[in-house]
């Protein structure tokens, strides 16, 4: 298991270190991002230093932070999967939870939620751990100009979107896309690194992989962009999953792209073979739900521990995740 931390996070400092360069002409945000890989090389270390032989670390973790939303998206699979019934973790109980995972060589979160810019704390936390990388999905309302100066460079905003205009109001509702074009302006003038994620679909996939719409984003300063393909949650739309030869077609254009364009392009799941199956369940990351349940992924909403009653470190062992 160490061998996959290592590719991994090989993989990760690598990204991260092509992002410095398309951020060369924002020497604030290029720094930053170097300083983030220095610490990403000591992370690394702690883990393989573990010597714990049936504690298993992830490279990093899935926390949905909240459960709170400002949208109510068709078929938000966040919101039919949300089972944790108790109550959110507490500003502080997070702050643990965060300097737990730096202690055991953890420097690198995907946030979810819910609308993570629904706690106040959020970013205050965030700022907090400067070592550490925050990637968070946001449907982007939420960030005004004050809250993005308010931001360290340690947060990477990641906007969600379903493609133009047409696709992203018919499922987040009707003016979303209007208000996002403000955010990316702001987003732009503020010199930070953001990205944005694509629910891919088998009637957007065309759209969201054009030349035209990616063109758009990178000309905003946009230089992550995730396409996460569809998880059919609810009834009648197995229509909307890719097809295998759309698969193929999005790992491929993604991969030519990447190439070819002044971005990073990541298609999840993607291929999983080249890690010999799925890199869920601490294997390569675990998923903390907004009430402290410890999860193998954040499509797997099952736990048999939760964070605020146990220490990350024994949670880790837990039998389900085993």
């Amino acid at each position: 298991m160490k061998l996959i931390d290592k590719r991994l996070s090989r993989e990760i400092i690598g990204l991260m270190y092509k992002m410095s360069l398309l951020m060369l002409s924002r020497p604030l945000t290029a720094v930053t991002l170097l300083n983030l890989i220095y610490h990403q090389y000591r992370f690394r270390r702690i883990r393989q230093s573990n010597t714990e032989s049936n504690l298993l670390i992830p490279t990093f973790i899935i926390y949905s932070i909240t459960k709170s939303c400002n949208l109510n998206c068709k078929g938000c699979y966040a919101r039919i999967h949300q089972t944790s019934s108790g109550q959110e973790l507490s500003s502080s109980e997070v702050d643990n939870i965060l300097q737990q995972c730096e202690e055991l060589g953890i420097g690198l979160f995907l946030i979810a939620g819910g609308e993570p810019y629904t706690r106040e704390d959020v970013v205050s936390l965030f700022n907090k751990y400067k070592r550490t990388l925050f990637v968070v999905f946001t449907n982007g309302l939420m960030l005004n100009p004050d809250k993005i100066k308010e931001m360290g460079r340690n947060q990477i905003p990641v906007i969600s979107l379903e493609g133009g205009q047409l696709q992203t109001n018919e499922r987040r509702g009707e003016s979303v896309y209007s208000a996002l074009k403000l955010r990316f302006h702001d987003l732009y003038k503020s010199g930070r690194c953001w990205g944005a994620s694509i629910t891919t679909t088998s009637e957007n996939i065309a759209e969201v992989l054009s030349d035209e719409f990616v063109t758009k984003l990178i000309r905003h300063n946009c230089r992550l962009v995730f396409y996460v393909e569809y998880v059919p949650i609810m009834a009648g739309t197995d229509n909307l999953i890719l097809s295998e030869h759309q698969k193929k077609q999005l790992v491929e254009k993604t991969e030519l792209m990447q190439k070819k364009l002044p971005a990073l392009f990541i298609a999840f799941p993607g291929n999983e073979d080249l890690w010999d199956g799925c890199l869920a369940a601490g294997r390569g990351f675990v998923h903390i739900q907004a009430d402290g349940s410890l999860e193998p992924c954040p499509f797997a909403p099952f736990s048999d521990v939760t964070l605020k009653e146990t220490p990350l470190r024994i949670a880790l062992k837990s039998n389900l995740l085993a």
